[in-house]
């Protein structure tokens, strides 16, 4: 994505060792963290998130499901004169069609 955000959000509070380590992504103070870079912390980090209750898992989302959030406002504002083009229900369409033929 041009904007550098990472399509996840924050799922449920991760409340032990066996529950983090089936995770792919984590938020962390809300921050996205995938697995290659949380499975290098020391384990009394992970465990000092956890006591924290700062540690959530991290649930990726598909191109409709990160739109759907974005008020209209904001996607005019990121993508102007391509939405007002085609119009913002097509455009938002075309980006569910687009996920899916990546799947």
């Amino acid at each position: 994505m041009s904007s550098g955000k990472r399509k996840i959000r924050q799922g449920e509070l991760i409340t032990s060792l066996d529950q983090l380590a089936k995770c792919d992504w984590v938020i962390v103070r809300g921050k996205p963290l995938n697995r290659g870079w949380w499975r290098g912390w020391q384990l009394s980090m992970a465990i000092a998130y956890i006591e924290q209750q700062v540690l959530y898992e991290g649930i990726r989302l598909t191109n409709g499901e990160y739109y759907d959030a974005i008020d209209d406002e904001k996607l005019l504002e990121r993508f102007g004169d391509e939405i007002l083009a085609v119009g913002m229900k097509a455009w938002k369409e075309c980006l569910v069609k687009c996920q899916k033929r990546k799947s």
